[in-house]
Order: structure tokens, then sequence, then C-alpha cells
């Protein structure tokens, strides 16, 4: 093998790692894009249970 194939295998695995790599850090981006979308639902509903709750002891009194 000549020098330039051994660069041109070395360059190329180099390029199938760097992008081994860059698929995991997009889906940490997704999951954590997920979780976040999931805690604001997660919130909205917790809002609209007091809202209801709030609404609910005005009316008792």
């Amino acid at each position: 093998m000549t020098a330039i194939a051994v660069k041109k295998v070395f360059w190329a695995a180099q390029l199938v790692q760097t992008n081994a790599k860059l698929q995991v850090v997009q889906n940490r981006e997704q999951h954590l894009g997920k979780l976040i979308e999931d805690a604001e639902g997660s919130r909205q509903s917790s809002d609209e249970m007091k809202s209801f709750a709030s609404y609910r002891r005005r009316g008792a009194e």
C-alpha cells in the first residue's frame, strides 16, 4: 500500500468516526428536545390543574 493509500484509509476512518460522534450528538439533542417538550407539557398541565383547583376553591366560598 502506498503512503497516499494509507492516508486515504486513515482519513476515511476518521470521517466514519466523526460521523458516528455527530450522530450520537444529534440523537442526544433530539432526546433532550423531547424531554423539554414533555416537561413543558407537564408544567402546562400542572398550571391548568392549579387554576382549576383555585376556581373550585373560589366557587366553594
